[in-house]
């Protein structure tokens, strides 16, 4: 597939396009996932990093306003996210991502 005919770049990531428009919708309801959890033990959650290097993600902050939990909105990201949500384990993914629970 050539680049410029049949693909879109998606922040820091080259999607087909005819796979565009699902793309960006699955990044919105990953980034509302992660926000929920997130918003559980972080004092400040955000959505920054946007046309960096690794790309958009979703950060939380503790009281200090430290970074204490990231996630990138990427394809691997999402791909994982999908998955957890099949096995109703979203919160137990996004915290194992973020090393807050033991892998099993």
């Amino acid at each position: 597939m050539s680049c410029q005919n049949d693909m879109v770049q998606v922040d820091a990531y080259w999607v087909p396009k005819a796979e565009a428009t699902q793309y960006k919708e699955e990044r919105e309801w990953a980034f509302s996932e992660i926000s929920a959890v997130f918003n559980e033990f972080c004092q400040e959650v955000k959505r920054e990093w946007a046309g960096s290097e690794d790309g958009e993600a979703v950060t939380g902050y503790n009281e200090e306003k430290e970074l204490v939990a990231v996630m990138h909105l990427d394809p691997y990201t999402i791909a994982g996210l999908k998955e957890a949500k099949k096995d109703n384990q979203v919160t137990e993914y996004v915290l194992e991502c973020n090393g807050l629970i033991p892998n099993k």
